[in-house]
């Protein structure tokens, strides 16, 4: 009678298969609030890539391969620089659509990346699969709506110059509101800071 085969134990130091399995399935016990956040970090930059189609210029299947598979990675570890490959990616192609880019779609696709970005901060917050703290999701909304209150009112200035001569006087003003705007948003993000704090206090 033979005796059975020796088992192989798993390495210290390295998940055997069942603890990979493991790995790769926990989603499945994830709370809603993570389970959203990975599809919207999954979705939200090919659909901004896709958006230009309505500009009249859609992304070759090339470029939106490349574009989900970043994503892919953004939605699989947040933190990793898988999210800025995917909206680096989003943001070239937009450069290079028709019009300078100035089709009011842009402004779909604005939406889109800033929504995926300050998703992926708030997922990045709280280890894999941890439920997204309501607070600190209230407080990046917060900031991604005060950003994106700026978006129409910078297409349109674009839209109103394009094709104009370059004038010395209109560099200027955009200077000075480029400068007052940064003013603005560092004195919104104290304030936003010190929400944050009070919302991880609690």
């Amino acid at each position: 009678m033979s005796s059975p085969a020796p088992t192989r134990p798993d390495q210290p130091g390295r998940p055997g298969r069942s603890g990979r399995l493991e790995r790769w399935t926990a989603w499945r016990h994830w709370p809603v609030s993570a389970l959203v956040a990975r599809v919207v970090l999954l979705l939200a930059p090919p659909a901004a890539l896709g958006s230009s189609a309505l500009a009249g210029d859609p992304p070759p299947l090339s470029v939106l391969a490349v574009t989900v598979l970043f994503s892919c990675g953004f939605a699989v570890a947040p933190e990793s620089g898988a999210g800025l490959l995917a909206l680096a990616a989003v943001l070239a192609w937009w450069s290079k659509v028709a019009g300078d880019g100035l089709h009011a779609s842009v402004l779909v696709a604005a939406v889109l990346l800033t929504v995926a970005h300050v998703t992926g901060l708030v997922v990045s917050y709280g280890p894999s699969g941890a439920r997204i703290d309501r607070a600190v999701a209230g407080v990046w909304a917060v900031r991604a709506a005060l950003v994106l209150l700026a978006a129409p009112a910078v297409w349109l200035v674009a839209r109103l110059v394009a094709g104009r001569p370059p004038e010395p006087a209109l560099w200027q003003a955009g200077l000075a509101v480029a400068v007052a705007a940064v003013v603005v948003a560092a004195a919104l993000l104290g304030v936003g800071r010190d929400e944050e704090r009070a919302a991880g206090a609690r």
